[in-house]
């Protein structure tokens, strides 16, 4: 979010030096703003940040109504996460930008909020958001015996099941979803109102994090590239969609996964345990 800038005021001499104050000008838009709402702003550790600093009750923000903006999510389901790991923050807007985007974009563009509360990052993949973030741990540091252990352990009944659970969760989410019934074995994300999969943005954050290991440890061998679009090697792909599983089934809610099915979507990352 981002202030707006206050309109060109004429004011006579005496009036001028009580409104050159900036001090007067901020503790006006804090106690008369009616634009107060709460939201949540994730910052990557990666980047540089306005938060490095952030704590409960402080103000960050630049309070020009020119970008950076600060992107104010208005739920965690649809929080974008361009990095992981990260921070995740509770905050209050203290004043809005005059460009916004549209209604239905989910967030909003502030030039400063109050920080109201730190918040566990892992909030961000749903209730059992901690052992999701436990598989994107593995995958940011996987090496080649684990990752030809998930390639090996693959196979097609985790896809099917993956499938299966993508579309029980829009049946509960979006019954009248034209992508209900299709084949969702490589699925990462569906727009559905408030919310973009069953673990928030968990399996988009995994593809980002895979790509940047398989980059590391395989170089270029680690991908297909046709001219227009770059995609996991098949081996690769294979291990991608293992732990795509995983997270499926260790993060998703009991009902859209049967017992064995989730033993099933959990089998190759399981199999980990016997790598040294």
């Amino acid at each position: 979010m981002r202030f707006a800038h206050m309109s060109p005021v004429r004011r006579s001499s005496r009036t001028l030096a009580v409104m050159n104050s900036q001090l007067t000008w901020l503790r006006a838009k804090l106690f008369d703003s009616p634009q107060d709402v709460t939201g949540f702003h994730y910052e990557p550790l990666d980047r540089a940040s306005q938060f490095a600093e952030a704590a409960p009750g402080l103000t960050v923000g630049t309070f020009r109504d020119a970008p950076p903006w600060i992107v104010v999510d208005l739920s965690l389901a649809k929080t974008i996460v361009a990095s992981w790991p990260g921070r995740l923050w509770e905050v209050q807007i203290i004043n809005q930008a005059s460009e916004q985007p549209v209604a239905s974009a989910g967030y909003i563009r502030a030039t400063a909020v109050r920080v109201v509360r730190e918040l566990p990052s892992a909030m961000l993949f749903g209730a059992s958001g901690e052992a999701v973030a436990s598989i994107l741990s593995v995958a940011a540091q996987l090496t080649m015996d684990q990752r030809d252990q998930l390639a090996r352990m693959h196979n097609e009944a985790g896809d099917d099941a993956y499938s299966q659970a993508w579309n029980r969760w829009l049946i509960e989410s979006d019954p009248t979803s034209v992508y209900y019934g299709d084949d969702h074995r490589n699925t990462l994300a569906i727009s559905t109102g408030e919310e973009r999969s069953p673990l928030g943005s968990a399996f988009t954050v995994l593809c980002t994090v895979l790509s940047r290991r398989a980059a590391e440890i395989d170089d270029a061998a680690a991908f297909v590239d046709d001219g227009e679009e770059r995609y996991f090697s098949p081996i690769w792909a294979k291990v991608f969609a293992s732990l795509l599983h995983a997270c499926m089934a260790i993060g998703a809610d009991v009902s859209l996964i049967p017992r064995n099915q989730r033993s099933v979507l959990r089998a190759a990352y399981d199999s980990l345990t016997a790598i040294k």
